[in-house]
């Protein structure tokens, strides 16, 4: 099993294998801070596929001060924070 640098590494190279393995460290606990913050499991999981979305696209950038996983929490809480401003308030069928 590779390390989690050498998976970031490789995935940085766009080794997209690497990329999966680092998903599969951290999908689940990711898609339960997501869960916890959204009650409609839809929103969750679009809230969880943006997030893997962001950190690929931020792998460049990363820069091992803290570990994947903690780096990927903060990336689906700041990415499902921002989901909730866009959404913003929305109107209940009920209201009038």
């Amino acid at each position: 099993m590779r390390t989690e640098k050498t998976l970031i590494l490789a995935a940085r190279n766009g080794d997209k294998e690497a990329f999966s393995e680092l998903v599969r460290l951290c999908d689940q606990r990711v898609m339960a801070v997501l869960s916890g913050m959204f009650a409609n499991r839809e929103d969750a999981l679009d809230v969880y596929q943006d997030t893997f979305i962001s950190a690929f696209r931020g792998l460049p950038k990363f820069n091992y001060e803290c570990s994947f996983t903690t780096w990927i929490y903060r990336i689906a809480v700041n990415t499902g924070m921002s989901f909730r401003r866009k959404r913003g308030r929305r109107p209940s069928i009920l209201e009038t």
